[in-house]
């Protein structure tokens, strides 16, 4: 299990993209680094079983139109990598 935020510093990431099975992150972390260099994560796209998004209930109003647009971008790369993992939301 591995953080991957804004405070993770740079010369680790490359280290965790290969070594690391449960990523920790933030949908800042999502639009900003993954989805926008998402070739460099297909390895980890192809195989991913469980994306799990916490404090579900606070996703509303102009924060929630943002992560349905980030959830749905990020479903469209999954697609291109035949990946399907079951999204899970907790509150």
């Amino acid at each position: 299990v591995c953080t991957f935020d804004g405070d993770t510093p740079k010369d680790d990431r490359a280290r965790l993209l290969k070594s690391c099975h449960v990523f920790l992150t933030n949908p800042d972390m999502l639009h900003f680094t993954i989805l926008a260099s998402h070739a460099r994560w297909r390895h980890v796209l192809e195989h991913l079983r469980y994306m799990v998004l916490d404090e579900a209930h606070v996703y509303r109003g102009s924060f929630g139109a943002h992560m349905a647009l980030l959830l749905r971008r990020f479903r469209r790369v999954l697609k291109h990598y035949n990946s399907s993992p079951l999204f899970i939301t907790c509150s």
